[in-house]
């Protein structure tokens, strides 16, 4: 063959091995070509795909314009979120409220915009003729019009205020342990999605699931209660289990030295240093206490997570900043890509509390990182764990109680809190539950599942503040730990994990998740995504294998 042949049998390669990459490519391999024409012929016909007409590009770049737009008030809306969480005086939380609503109901307005509606109704009607990141970025923004475009700017607004006014009701429920407090901003809500679902759909639901069913597929693309019955049913016996064989060791293993007290200013810089070691870039995040823990992506640049004020909780600090700083490595190591095309946030949660939960629990409760933090822990907080073997702190982290409260609950036992959870909002939303009835279901859940009962609704119904704002959320935490119990038996095949974790080196535990498990998020659905970095179809056989060989 001749150079210019050689040139073109390259230029197919490389185009072909970045198809593969985004899994875009249904084009004859480089081995099935025997000439330069075949090759040009190959060439035109996908580069006219790729490198699409100037109608079209005027097209996408007039949708890229009103994003950046949008993107501008997206973000001033996630700083005044940001700032009611950590900063805000009480009596201001309402004002700054409807400040943050004005500036997100501003972006969903540009998107409502005739010009913007169709400058994508002309992208999608000629997506055959996009690929790579043009056609998925099309795909997405189509998904999200198809979700929106029965929704008024009012009526979005209206939602997002009485989120908000429900999340200060459930702020002061919470401090006085009194459900009737928030009662009416939960009905209000429900009632909401059940109106959403009408408008979103032009008919009222048509099952009793249906309501539910739209709002996981809001979280998690493909999924439905039926396919998360059947990852979850499983689930339960076998830890119900283990559960009780670990009542056999209840009072066997110390932990008094958990809740030894250490200052605000020393967790703050325990916090700092395990997410330096996890790889979390502080010149593009910033790390605080606030009273709830979470992570917020404001800009591309800008990744703001918080740990707890608890003086005398040193594992719960811990393990709040591996659970956090896995939701912000998952937005620094974004590939830049999802920024230029704007499917930054299409990554599932499922997906995303697969990390956070990967994170807090295989690699921050395994033996191995545990002889790493052992000492760290005694370095940089003298004193504290001068009585304590590594063996004991090991012990400490890991032992499996049943409880009340969530997001304190151990490995172990925290699976049940989800279930829980899930089986109330799915009757809620179904209307087999009365809001009213909330409390006392709450309380027998627990009874039945994990042998315990709230005192109050602070420490019950009350404890968390998802359902201030979202339904059907608390199953991506289990789908989550499925997800990364999945890729963690990958990353055994691939990496001495244990070796790495004893010695401190967990970069080469992030550069592994940037490759496999941050990469595709935004472009792959989460069945296609599991499989792609695993080869299997997703189950929960590995996480409660997983389970299984640390707990018997």
């Amino acid at each position: 063959m001749n150079d210019q042949t050689n040139a073109l049998k390259e230029g197919l390669k490389q185009y072909t091995e970045r198809m593969k990459e985004i899994r875009l490519l249904s084009s004859p391999g480089i081995e099935e070509v025997s000439s330069a024409d075949e090759y040009s012929e190959i060439l035109r016909k996908n580069f006219r795909k790729i490198g699409v007409r100037g109608e079209e590009m005027k097209e996408l770049d007039a949708l890229k314009d009103v994003l950046r737009e949008c993107e501008k008030y997206k973000s001033a809306s996630l700083l005044f979120e940001t700032d009611g969480e950590i900063f805000c005086p009480e009596k201001a939380m309402e004002d700054e409220a409807k400040i943050g609503v004005f500036l997100d109901n501003q972006a969903y307005r540009l998107r409502k915009s005739s010009a913007y509606i169709d400058h994508l109704m002309y992208a999608h009607a000629h997506r055959d003729a996009l690929t790579g990141y043009d056609r998925v970025m099309v795909d997405s923004l189509y998904r999200r019009y198809e979700k929106e475009k029965n929704i008024t700017p009012e009526k979005a607004g209206e939602l997002s205020l009485l989120q908000k006014k429900a999340y200060i009701a459930w702020c002061r429920a919470r401090e006085e342990a009194d459900f009737s407090l928030f009662r009416d901003s939960l009905s209000a809500l429900v009632k909401a999605n059940r109106e959403m679902f009408e408008l979103r759909n032009g008919r009222k639901p048509d099952s009793g699931n249906a309501v539910y069913n739209m709002l996981i597929d809001d979280f998690e693309r493909g999924f439905d209660t039926k396919k998360i019955d059947a990852l979850f049913e499983p689930c339960v016996p076998r830890i119900e289990a283990l559960v009780k064989k670990a009542a056999d060791f209840e009072g066997k293993v110390r932990t008094d030295f958990l809740s030894r007290p250490v200052s605000q200013e020393d967790h703050l810089r325990v916090a700092k240093h395990i997410a330096g070691v996890m790889g979390f870039d502080e010149t593009r995040g910033v790390i605080l206490m606030a009273n709830q823990a979470f992570t917020s992506r404001v800009t591309r640049n800008d990744v703001r997570m918080t740990t707890y004020r608890k003086p005398a909780d040193l594992a719960d600090n811990i393990f709040t900043v591996m659970h956090e700083a896995g939701h912000s490595l998952f937005e620094q190591l974004q590939p830049e890509d999802n920024y230029e095309y704007f499917i930054q946030g299409d990554m599932t949660d499922g997906m995303h509390e697969s990390v956070a939960r990967f994170y807090e629990n295989i690699i921050g409760r395994s033996a191995g990182f545990m002889h790493f933090l052992y000492g760290e822990l005694k370095r940089m907080l003298p004193g504290i764990l001068d009585d304590v073997t590594e063996r004991e702190l090991y012990d400490a982290v890991n032992v499996a109680k049943p409880s009340l409260i969530r997001t304190e609950a151990d490995e172990l036992t925290y699976p049940l809190h989800i279930i829980i959870r899930y089986e109330l909002e799915k009757d809620l939303l179904g209307g087999d539950l009365a809001v009213d009835e909330l409390p006392a279901a709450w309380d027998e859940k627990y009874g039945k599942y994990l042998g315990v009962r709230p005192k109050n609704a602070k420490e019950g119904v009350l404890q968390d503040v998802h359902w201030t704002s979202d339904f059907a959320y608390f199953p991506t935490y289990l789908l989550g730990n499925i997800y990364g119990a999945m890729y963690y038996e990958k990353m055994q095949q691939d990496l001495d994990v244990e070796t790495l974790l004893s010695e401190g080196n967990l970069l080469a535990v992030r550069d592994w998740m940037k490759e496999k498990v941050f990469q595709k998020a935004n472009i792959l659905a989460p069945a296609e995504w599991i499989y792609d970095i695993t080869g299997k179809e997703i189950s929960p056989e590995p996480y409660l294998a997983y389970l299984e060989r640390k707990y018997t």
